[in-house]
């Protein structure tokens, strides 16, 4: 991982922005059109080991004003939900059981 890689999932494309080995990283939205902001994952020290921080920073234009809303929030929330349950395995811990609304269910039977 560097500043200035690309990446992508599905329809979203973004760039490492800032790269802070074992500390931090920003991507920037590229696509799809109307995603303006960014994605950021941080690591704080925590009297028990370390927290893990997630932001999603958009501003939604155009039809994102929908899309974000009602189809690329929810996934997005699920994977990332997702994401923090690997974490936690991933460094010993117990996880707290999450279950998909039913909407995410629905837009992943669709997708």
């Amino acid at each position: 991982m560097k500043v200035g890689a690309h990446g992508r999932h599905g329809p979203v494309t973004y760039a490492v922005e800032v790269y802070v080995p074992s500390t931090r990283v920003t991507f920037r939205f590229h696509q799809p059109a109307g995603f303006v902001g960014t994605h950021t994952f941080e690591v704080f020290p925590h009297p028990t080991g370390s927290r893990l921080e997630h932001r999603v920073e958009i501003t939604p234009r155009g039809l994102a004003r929908l899309g974000w809303p009602l189809i690329f929030g929810p996934l997005h929330d699920a994977l990332a939900e997702d994401a923090a349950t690997l974490a936690v395995l991933a460094t010993g811990g117990t996880p707290t059981a999450k279950v998909w609304s039913r909407w995410v269910r629905l837009l992943r039977a669709l997708g």
